[in-house]
């Protein structure tokens, strides 16, 4: 005889996925803050893809932090812009996020006119 249980086949697939996604955006964020850490030079590129990160694992407030850690290290990187709204927009911000858009396409055009 087989052994029923509450859950089906597809609630489990459900909680494999949400436990591979927590350990993933756990571990990943944990590798990036050890290379913030311990790294000799600030890149604005870690500060972006960590603020995905934290985008990905639903925490907006650690993703915005990080996006602003971009822009200070880099001020005319439309990338971190583009970030904050994001972020922005996932804390309800949406004002603020539409002010980020601007700012990143502006900067976008800046970049296009002058050749870079």
């Amino acid at each position: 005889m087989f052994l029923q249980t509450s859950l089906s086949m597809p609630s489990y697939h459900l909680i494999f996925e949400s436990v591979r996604a927590s350990v993933c955006c756990s571990l990943t964020s944990c590798l990036l803050v050890q290379f913030i850490d311990v790294g000799t030079m600030v890149s604005p590129t870690v500060y972006a893809r960590r603020s995905l990160c934290h985008l990905l694992c639903d925490q907006p407030d650690a993703a915005l932090r990080d996006a602003m850690q971009a822009q200070c290290v880099y001020p005319d990187w439309s990338t971190a812009f583009y970030m904050q709204a994001v972020a922005l927009a996932k804390l309800d911000m949406h004002k603020d996020a539409a002010d980020m858009l601007n700012e990143a396409a502006t900067l976008e055009e800046k970049k296009q006119r002058s050749g870079r």
